[in-house]
C-alpha cells in the first residue's frame, strides 16, 4: 500500500519553499523559524506517515544532531490532527493519527537566540534534517 511520509516541521508555513539545501551528505535541510516564550514548553513541528485510508503507518524517528544550547528539544508521540496533508492525503486532515511532535523549552531566564539541528527519518529510507532557528521571549 502506498504511503506518504509528510514532516509538518518542514510543511507549517508555506512561506517556507525555497529554503531547502542539501548537505554533504545529500540530506535536505529545511530551516524554520519560532518566536517562544521563556521557560514554556512550546510546540515546534510534527512529523507523520499516513496510509490512503488516514491510518498512521508507523512513526518517524528523530535524531538530535545539533542540540539548542540554552534549551532542550524533545520528540513525544502525539494523537494530533495532520493539519498539513496534501494531496490525496488532504481528506485525512480531520483525522487524529499518532504522530511524531517536537517541543523546544528554553533554560529557565533565557532570553535570546538558539537553535537546534534534528533529523527524521521513516521506514520507507526517507529522510530529513531540519534547523530551528529559536528567538526566545520574555
Amino acid at each position: 500500500m502506498k504511503t506518504q511520509y509528510v514532516a509538518a516541521v518542514i510543511l507549517v508555513c508555506g512561506s517556507l519553499a525555497g529554503c531547502a539545501t542539501t548537505g554533504p551528505d545529500d540530506v535536505e535541510t529545511h530551516v524554520t523559524s519560532r518566536k517562544v516564550v521563556a521557560g514554556e514548553k512550546t510546540w515546534v513541528g510534527n512529523a507523520w506517515k499516513l496510509k490512503r485510508d488516514c491510518t498512521a503507518d508507523g512513526i518517524p524517528q528523530a535524531y538530535v544532531l545539533e542540540p539548542p544550547k540554552h534549551g532542550k528539544l524533545a520528540f513525544v508521540t502525539e494523537k494530533r490532527f495532520p493539519a498539513m496533508a496534501r494531496g490525496p492525503y488532504e481528506k485525512c486532515r480531520d483525522t487524529k493519527v499518532d504522530m511524531l511532535v517536537g517541543y523546544y523549552t528554553s533554560n529557565p531566564g533565557y532570553v535570546g537566540p538558539d537553535e537546534a539541528k534534528f533529523r527524521l527519518s521513516a521506514e520507507d529510507g526517507r529522510i530529513t534534517d531540519t534547523v530551528v532557528k529559536v528567538d526566545v521571549l520574555k
